[in-house]
């Protein structure tokens, strides 16, 4: 009981800090709900499909996000470097 009070106490928390710009809460909250949904789909794809179409699928629904997560940190990272560039270059003028 105490486990589900501290989730909800947590829910409740996220909620409340979005509402002031902070949403690593709720982020966390999808990412744990988007694996559990993940998780269900491949037990699922195992029962009806087999073994061989389940891992084909599922290592597909696993590389997708992570190429597009790796694009975004690398274009933040570059973008982070040229501010750093531009403000070094209106130093120097």
């Amino acid at each position: 009981m105490w486990i589900l009070f501290m989730i909800f106490i947590f829910v409740i928390g996220a909620i409340g800090a979005a509402f002031h710009g902070d949403f690593s809460g709720i982020e966390k909250i999808f990412s744990f709900l988007a694996v559990g949904v993940v998780l269900i789909f491949g037990f699922w794809l195992i029962y009806k499909i087999g073994l061989f179409g389940a891992a084909i699928v599922l290592n597909v629904m696993w590389i997708i996000p992570f190429l597009i997560i790796k694009n975004k940190n690398n274009n933040t990272d570059n973008n982070q470097k040229n501010d750093n560039d531009l403000e070094e270059w209106k130093r120097n003028k």
